[in-house]
């Protein structure tokens, strides 16, 4: 039987959950996957945790040297989070010829390649299936499960704190107050900057249209939006309207460039993916061959992170070969990345009298927007459009302006 020496970098919650999963779950592994995997050594600072949560005393080191001199290290699972000093450490690791496992995606997205580099110099591999959507293996699809398609289009909610928010804001509460109560359940940190200004979700995005679309993609070239604008009053006009606002990320192959952004966004109640709630997570994968799948679990947290985690580590216990991913060479093919989105638009405009909702008609009408639904609601004027290009629908709210009628809220409508 193949044995596995593993070494966790931090304990916290990600990484004392990968803790509990490998040593409570070390005979399960034998007597299913055929592989011994035994937790060697733990980067851990706090000795006073690690030793509570059961980790040996000789097995406890206080510098990354120990863990790279150990011959019985095969993988290095990284849990620090943040970019330094994770990076030089997965670097270090790497260079030392570790297999290296991370759930770490504002590292990854920032600094995959020279990763993969270095794990190619060394012989080495490393594995990133915890960095996006938690439990929920998107990234083995998209590497291993898509071969036969070109995918299309990428799109879900791969950020389970604003689900959540959201889904509590469905359900009455203000954005400050739906805030405050995800914070009270450990859900968002006291600085939720990451969560809902979309930091989070982009870096997400990045790694998962990287391997949609074979192609890098860099965090500029993402435009991203968070949800700390949302009123309450949309979320209940969208449900009046047919639609659930969520935070998407979403990539998708267009006649004009590859197209990333993360946003709120207008989706139908009659898609699954707007009736994701809480924490969980989903996501809509369309291949050319397959059609559309999706894929849906608990983005976050100890338990499903972990098993992303020693989902990797025993992956990687079981394929000695290094498979790294591909990419078309960017700079040859000229990669166009699409800015002026093609979508329907939800409008949210402020009634001034009774001319108001004619003055927003005629200036869609002007701009060349198709208005599928227009309606008054006390002192607010509601639009929603056909699918356009956003150009056209932003002439349309100057024109509108220039007749006094000043636009309020305004977010995309997800055709799924």
């Amino acid at each position: 039987m193949k044995k596995v020496g593993v070494a966790i970098l931090g304990l916290g919650v990600v990484g004392g959950g990968t803790y509990r999963i490998l040593t409570e779950k070390n005979q399960y592994f034998k007597d299913t996957q055929g592989v011994d995997v035994t937790v060697e050594a733990v980067l851990e600072p706090r000795k006073e945790r690690a030793l509570s949560m059961g980790v040996p005393e000789e097995a406890i080191c206080s510098h990354l040297l120990e863990v790279v001199a150990n011959p019985a290290v095969d993988v290095v699972v990284e849990c620090i989070g943040g970019e330094e000093p994770a990076f030089s450490f997965l670097m270090t690791a790497l260079q030392n010829g570790k297999t290296c496992v991370t759930s770490n995606k504002e590292l990854f997205s920032k600094h995959w390649h020279e990763l993969e580099a270095r794990a190619k110099e060394n012989n080495a591999n490393i594995f990133f299936e915890a960095t996006s959507m938690g439990g929920v293996p998107v990234i083995r699809v998209l590497a291993d499960g898509m071969q036969a398609n070109r995918v299309e289009k990428i799109c879900g909610i791969v950020n389970g704190t604003t689900n959540y928010i959201l889904t509590r804001m469905d359900q009455g509460l203000t954005f400050e107050s739906a805030l405050k109560e995800a914070q009270e359940k450990g859900y968002a940190e006291a600085n939720p900057k990451a969560d809902v200004e979309g930091y989070d979700a982009m870096y997400k995005l990045s790694i998962l249209a990287g391997l949609a679309f074979h192609y890098a993609v860099p965090l500029d070239k993402i435009s991203r939006q968070g949800i700390t604008e949302i009123e309450k009053k949309d979320v209940e006009y969208a449900k009046e309207l047919g639609y659930a606002i969520k935070l998407l990320a979403v990539g998708k192959r267009t006649d004009s460039g590859l197209e990333v952004r993360v946003q709120p966004a207008l989706v139908s109640l009659a898609h699954p993916i707007a009736n994701i709630k809480d924490c969980f997570n989903a996501i809509v994968i369309v291949g050319d061959s397959v059609g559309e799948i999706m894929l849906t679990g608990r983005g976050a947290g100890a338990e499903p992170t972990g098993s992303a985690i020693v989902s990797d580590v025993i992956f990687a216990a079981k394929h000695l070969d290094r498979n790294y991913t591909h990419f078309l060479n960017e700079t040859k093919d000229k990669l166009k990345f699409s800015q002026d989105v093609t979508a329907g638009h939800y409008l949210r405009f402020n009634r001034v009298d009774e001319t108001s909702a004619q003055a927003v008609i005629t200036a869609l009408g002007k701009s060349g927007v198709t208005a599928k639904t227009i309606r008054q609601e006390g002192s607010d004027i509601l639009a929603v459009t056909a699918e356009s290009n956003e150009s056209a629908v932003l002439k349309a709210v100057e024109r509108a302006a220039k007749n006094g009628v000043t636009l309020a809220a305004m977010y995309r409508v997800e055709e799924l």
